[in-house]
């Protein structure tokens, strides 16, 4: 366990609140310096020193699924078995220069001239305060994205690796 943690100070991920602005969705590959298939272990100490606190919730269904919510950045890391599977944005998700949070679903459409692969219409979200939101989810196969949208703008984007 020692030799891990040691290892995985080593290769830690340089993560800072000042690299944020630049941070940009490369399809199938990463979000900023989150890359799918990367260990965990390589950024929690980074982002906890940049961003404090981050939290962790386990999946009780499933023994090796795991969440970790940076709350400050609205990013939601899926782990399995150690591995960054998907990245959740909630507050900001760069591509190509456009910040698709809160952008309005046909305009996005429009501007990288895509069609969804599949949809599912009107899913309920529970909130915070116990109540749902109905969303749509999209997902683009060629950019590996699912994209949700509320009353025409684009809420949550997920960078999966598919």
């Amino acid at each position: 366990m020692q030799k891990e943690n040691e290892k995985a100070k080593n290769t830690a991920v340089e993560i800072s609140a000042k690299s944020v602005r630049k941070w940009e969705y490369v399809p199938r590959k990463s979000y900023g310096p989150f890359k799918l298939g990367d260990r965990i272990s390589k950024y929690l100490d980074t982002i906890e020193e940049n961003f404090g606190y981050i939290y962790y919730k386990k999946n009780p269904k499933e023994i090796d699924y795991h969440e970790y919510v940076i709350p400050m950045l609205g990013i939601k890391l899926w782990v399995k078995y150690g591995v960054i599977y998907t990245i959740v944005c909630e507050k900001k998700f760069m591509f190509r220069g456009y910040n698709l949070i809160k952008m309005d679903y046909a305009q996005f459409l429009e501007i990288f001239n895509v069609v969804p692969d599949d949809v599912d219409y009107k899913l309920p979200i529970e909130q915070e305060n116990g109540r749902c939101k109905w969303q749509d989810e999209y997902d683009f196969d060629n950019l590996n994205l699912q994209i949700w949208v509320w009353r025409g703008k684009i809420v949550t984007v997920m960078a999966c690796r598919y």
